[in-house]
């Protein structure tokens, strides 16, 4: 029998190779090892029963697994993916399978077992004490293995036999146990909700008016009916409670977030792939979960743009949610207190059903006021104002807890010269460098260049460094070292070994602190009852981002944030500011998403931005900047040939490498269906240019 195989190897488009078995049960989705060239590789059966080639092929050597690692729908998906990124074929499929799965002879992930013992000679008598004890024990049925010279002993007499049972790797998390009830409002929605198409639904819920729990209703509705369910969250961070709250109801649960090791993940599959999980519950990549006969896709807090994968193949989650949805005809559902523009859009225009949930459960929205800091600076103020140092305090005494929003991490964030004024910034992205006092290091958090802490200018020579800027590292030693309070940090400088984040916020929840502080990974989902102040230290830096988006974020993360404080008794809120009288602030005060949407949306309709227009985003990358500098005249002339609007070029420096931007706004596909083909060959046997392409990506 000849098949074709699509074989790992780095080609940018989509190449399959024929190759010969003797297997004629060998199906479509296996992982095989063929030779190719002169060496090994592996690689997925993409179609059998070929016709016999006119020329000679080769044998395939083995195959990995005893089953499809891809299944009929997950190859559909693969395609999909490949021509709605324009990323080769093979690039998507090792997206889509965690390590150990993916195709690379070189990955080889053990499965965990344990050692067991059982009796074999029943009739045997013991020597000694210990031996005694042993098949005693072992006549009640098989135990663990345990290191003993008894045991050896009786293996080799053929008294008792060792046998192994491979077991999944468990993934520990709590327990919520509370007893949910929905209100009517809550279970309207449930019930207007199809179950048995396609349809897309977009859940419009203030913070505190109990999304989840009609996530949780939802899917008992379809496991009742021997369907499974995924429900995507945007952060790691969200991942433990809700869980916490789903293992309360339900006990086939797996979980997919970059916190696991590779074992876990690929155990998670398994389980998955076996059929042993009704529900999965994880971040971006969970969307691939392949599990049987699924009922519903459900995407929380969906305007986040972490569902956005920034590297090729660089899929928008929810593209791959709808064609999942419409291959299985089963709903999705989408949740947020602040939608994206976008989603809100295709809502108000009826392609989304939408249902609102205008107020929260137990309580009222949370009081929301502002610190102006141009009147702040005039009393001296420093990084934390008098009234939010006066509220923390207030708070704290009445025995409630604070959380602290400051999006930025490092200690200070720009270290320059202040005779010459010289910026340290990273000689690979040419971006400012951030000093992290714990390492007492500058550092780049694009590509995580590392430099100790100058002392002397390395362009005038003198010993005048200086350092400013504020990140979550100053905060939390300001205020221990001058208040004395019980602070925890929470930010990826602090979460990045293996089970810090759930054990930080498990002991937040049990107020063994009276403050969290940390970036936006706090800022969305977490319910703690006893928070009654949210502080926003910095808001001015995400408004003065270059990005059309740059408000929008500003009033998620906001409103986000705000809506953690008082969700079981009176909460308040303090923004600290420069722009007071900008709109995303005034309407994230307000609590009023029709507010800020109304201007936006008219912003972005005038400049044709999403989703009024489509942006490509096409980046001429290289080690030579003159080459690029060529290439202008050329790309910008083919463009605008093509009747589109073209801005820029752009240049930047990333990761050691030259890019040269260009940004397409466009109505339809259909006007940039031949522009990338056309310049992707353009560049195909230029070896010292590389192309990229990005629809819609998270900043441009």
């Amino acid at each position: 029998m000849f098949v074709s195989v699509l074989v790992e190897i780095n080609f940018n488009k989509t190449k399959t190779f024929t190759y010969y078995t003797s297997n004629n049960s060998l199906k479509v989705g296996t992982r095989v090892v063929v030779p190719f060239n002169n060496r090994d590789l592996e690689g997925f059966v993409m179609e059998i029963n070929l016709n016999r080639p006119e020329y000679e092929t080769k044998e395939i050597i083995k195959e990995v697994d005893d089953y499809p690692v891809l299944n009929e729908e997950m190859i559909e998906i693969g395609k999909f993916m490949s021509e709605k990124t324009f990323t080769s074929l093979i690039k998507c499929y090792q997206t889509m399978l965690p390590s150990g799965i993916k195709a690379n002879i070189k990955q080889n992930i053990s499965t965990k077992k344990i050692k067991y013992l059982k009796l074999i000679d029943s009739n045997y008598i013991p020597k000694n004490d210990a031996q005694l004890k042993l098949v005693e024990a072992l006549k009640k049925g098989p135990i663990k293995r345990e290191s003993s010279s008894s045991v050896n002993t009786l293996i080799k007499k053929g008294v008792i036999e060792e046998y192994e049972v491979e077991i999944f790797r468990s993934v520990e998390n709590y327990i919520n146990d509370k007893k949910i009830i929905l209100t009517e409002e809550q279970r309207n929605i449930v019930s207007s909700i199809d179950k048995e198409s396609f349809n897309t639904s977009l859940i419009h819920g203030v913070t505190g008016s109990g999304k989840t729990y009609i996530y949780l209703e939802l899917i008992k509705e379809v496991i009742k009916n021997n369907k499974s369910a995924i429900l995507l969250v945007p952060e790691i961070s969200l991942t433990p409670q809700t869980i916490a709250i789903f293992k309360g109801e339900f006990s086939r649960i797996a979980v997919f977030h970059s916190g696991l090791s590779i074992g876990e993940k690929y155990d998670e599959w398994r389980r998955i792939k076996e059929g042993l999980v009704d529900i999965v519950i994880g971040v971006r990549s969970a969307v691939f979960a392949p599990l049987n006969n699924l009922g519903i896709i459900i995407i929380d807090e969906e305007h986040s743009p972490t569902y956005k994968q920034d590297s090729n193949p660089k899929y928008n989650t929810l593209d791959i949610a709808i064609k999942r949805a419409k291959y299985n005809q089963i709903p999705l559902v989408l949740g947020s207190a602040t939608p994206s523009l976008e989603t809100y859009t295709y809502a108000k225009m009826g392609k989304i059903k939408l249902y609102e949930l205008k107020n929260r459960i137990s309580t009222n929205m949370p009081k929301v006021e502002v610190i102006d800091l141009v009147e702040e600076v005039k009393k001296g103020y420093n990084i934390i104002s008098k009234p939010m140092l006066n509220e923390i305090e207030k708070t704290i005494k009445k025995n409630e807890q604070v959380i602290l929003l400051l999006n930025r991490r490092g200690y200070n964030t720009l270290v320059m010269c202040h005779s010459c004024g010289h910026v340290f910034k990273c000689p690979d992205c040419e971006v400012s460098l951030v000093y992290h006092k714990h390492k007492n290091k500058l550092v780049c958090h694009y590509c995580h260049y590392e430099m100790f802490k100058p002392e002397i200018c390395p362009t005038c020579k003198k010993e005048e460094i200086k350092y400013a800027g504020i990140g979550t590292e100053k905060v939390e030693e300001i205020l221990k070292e001058k208040y004395n309070y019980k602070i925890l940090r929470l930010d990826q400088d602090t979460t990045s070994k293996k089970g810090t984040l759930e054990k930080a916020i498990h002991a937040f929840e049990n107020h063994e602190y009276d403050i969290l502080l940390g970036t936006q990974m706090i800022s969305k989902g977490l319910d703690f009852p006893n928070v009654t102040l949210v502080g926003v230290l910095e808001t001015d830096y995400s408004l003065m981002i270059p990005d059309f988006r740059s408000a929008e974020r500003t009033y998620q993360l906001l409103s986000q944030v705000s809506g953690r404080s008082g969700r079981a008794k009176e909460g308040k809120v303090l923004i600290q500011t420069y722009n007071k009288d900008h709109y995303s602030i005034l309407s994230a005060i307000n609590h009023d998403y029709d507010k800020f949407y109304n201007k936006e949306v008219l912003m972005r309709k005038n400049l044709l931005y999403p989703p009024f227009a489509q942006i490509l985003v096409i980046e001429l990358i290289s080690d030579d900047q003159k080459e690029l500098f060529k290439e202008i005249d050329k790309n910008k002339k083919y463009l605008e040939s093509n009747n589109l609007i073209v801005l820029g070029p752009n240049y930047k420096k990333e990761k050691n490498k030259f890019v040269m931007q260009f940004i397409v706004k466009y109505k339809t596909t259909d006007q940039i269906k031949e522009i990338i083909p056309f310049i992707e060959n353009m560049y195909e046997n230029n070896r010292k240019i590389r192309v990229d392409f990005s629809i819609n990506p998270n900043q441009i």
